[in-house]
């Protein structure tokens, strides 16, 4: 996932997929206490982190290491009702795997967007109650991509010739 642009799609189209499918938000705040004042689609999947550092180990492997996440959530409908929040966090551990056993899949049939992705970087934290009593599951890795430094000079005007 060399872009932000394809980090998206890529987890907008789990997200569709996913059987059940799942309601689909990037973490910005406003988004998601908007769609708890007019309904979020449960479960869901709330897009989050995307952010990284770049690493010159040597000088012609120049590393874009990004730190990805997403956090996959079920609503209880009464607070304090200790057995439905189990079956909540039950029930997003299970999809939030599943998201990660398609991603490792597709890493292992060769698709281009998971090519840094490692199974080893995972980490996974249970969270709840979250906003309007949300339990669930946040899954964070690190995806390492070849980071492009080719120079154009065409579009420069102080090197432009």
């Amino acid at each position: 996932m060399n872009s932000p642009n394809a980090y998206i799609s890529y987890f907008r189209n789990l997200a569709s997929n996913h059987i059940p499918s799942l309601g689909f938000y990037i973490m910005d705040i406003n988004e998601v206490l908007e769609s708890l004042r007019s309904g979020i689609a449960y479960p869901a999947m709330i897009l989050i982190n995307y952010n990284g550092n770049l690493l010159l180990r040597n000088a012609d492997n120049p590393i874009n290491e990004v730190a990805a996440g997403f956090i996959i959530i079920d609503h209880v409908l009464e607070q304090d009702d200790f057995v439905s929040e189990q079956i909540a966090l039950n029930n997003s551990w299970e999809r939030g795997r599943r998201v990660l056993a398609r991603m490792f899949y597709e890493k292992l049939k060769g698709d281009e967007a998971l090519a840094g992705f490692n199974l080893n970087t995972v980490k996974y934290e249970m969270m709840g109650p979250l906003f309007d009593n949300d339990f669930g599951f946040m899954f964070t890795w690190k995806v390492d991509n070849y980071f492009p430094v080719d120079f154009d000079k065409s579009l420069w005007l102080d090197y432009a010739g």
